[in-house]
């Protein structure tokens, strides 16, 4: 007997098979080739940003490159929402700030003094004092109350410290404030008769 092999036993159906294979090895190849070429591509274009990062967060001296002005302003706004965020936290100081602003604390101080021309101690005691006076200039709260929210535990350290900041008690500061508004609204009492 003379048997006729079927189709798929045939050399041209191996040679199918073969071709097939080859083509699917060869698209799947293609493929992976594609998804690391992106990969690649990826990691170049984050390296690049990094080390961009890297040598704004070097420099020794301020830098006039306007992607580095945009830098040092997102990283003073951020440092400003660090520092409002912990506001009334008395044990926030300069080891807190640097870990949340993901640096160390000598690239915080050096970035600061070029962005800021201050120390990050500086820059706290400033922001506290700037939200102390708004507080000040509500009546309903009192100096202790106003230390707390600041983050001054101690009121007289929290008096010291505002005297030397602003150049009168918080007591004077609120009775000063008091003074202008009773005589804004003197004033216009006087206007509209």
């Amino acid at each position: 007997f003379n048997f006729k092999p079927a189709f798929y036993q045939t050399w041209w159906a191996y040679l199918i098979y073969a071709l097939a294979a080859a083509l699917a090895i060869f698209f799947l190849v293609r493929y992976n080739l594609k998804i690391q070429s992106r990969k690649n591509e990826r990691m170049w274009n984050e390296s690049s940003e990094m080390m961009k990062m890297r040598n704004y967060l070097e420099a020794p001296a301020p830098t006039q490159l306007p992607e580095f002005e945009e830098l040092d302003k997102a990283l003073f706004n951020k440092g400003v929402s660090v520092i409002e965020a912990n506001l009334s936290d008395p044990d926030f100081g300069v080891d807190s700030f640097a870990k949340a602003m993901n640096m160390s604390r000598s690239t915080l101080s050096r970035k600061l003094k070029i962005i800021y021309g201050g120390t990050p101690l500086d820059l706290i005691r400033d922001i506290r004092m700037r939200h102390a006076k708004s507080l000040l200039s509500n009546p309903n709260l009192n100096v202790s109350d106003v230390a707390e929210a600041v983050g001054f535990p101690d009121r007289r350290y929290f008096s010291s410290s505002f005297k030397k900041a602003i150049g009168m008690s918080p007591s004077d500061y609120q009775r000063r404030l008091r003074g202008i508004n009773e005589t804004g609204s003197e004033t216009n009492t006087a206007k509209d008769n």
